[in-house]
């Protein structure tokens, strides 16, 4: 069975993010941001809420294809920078959950209402209407 298509805002600020140029810390940031629980779950036991990722240090270098130290370095960059955080005591070391501090910034709700196209214009002529 196929998952249902989902997607994630990535905000054309990511640009002039200190971490940009850093392609591997900036692989794993868009790793965790897709892996967030947009709703709280529980997972193997342990409560999960919004904006975090219950995973390994060797899960994410999987995922990113690269090795347990450079995964674990990307980590603690996000981690000093202020963008995630890691929640202690889970009494258990093989995971961790990694909070992403502004997800509801970066992820609100999307917008209820969507643009109408008045009454006396075609979609054609809508999308080809001059800027």
């Amino acid at each position: 069975m196929d998952k249902p298509k989902s997607f994630i805002k990535l905000d054309r600020s990511i640009l002039e993010w200190e971490s940009f140029k850093d392609g591997r810390t900036l692989q794993v940031w868009i790793y965790l941001l897709c892996s967030a629980r947009f709703k709280a779950a529980t997972v193997n036991g342990i409560s999960v809420r919004r904006g975090e990722v219950l995973a390994s240090k060797g899960e994410i270098a999987r995922s990113c294809g690269m090795t347990d130290r450079q995964a674990r370095a990307c980590i603690d960059r996000l981690i000093a920078s202020g963008e995630i955080k890691r929640r202690e005591k889970l009494g258990t070391k093989a995971f961790s959950v990694f909070k992403i501090v502004k997800y509801n910034e970066y992820q609100d709700a999307m917008p209820t209402k969507r643009p109408t196209i008045r009454p006396t214009q075609t979609l054609a002529a809508q999308a080809f209407e001059p800027f």
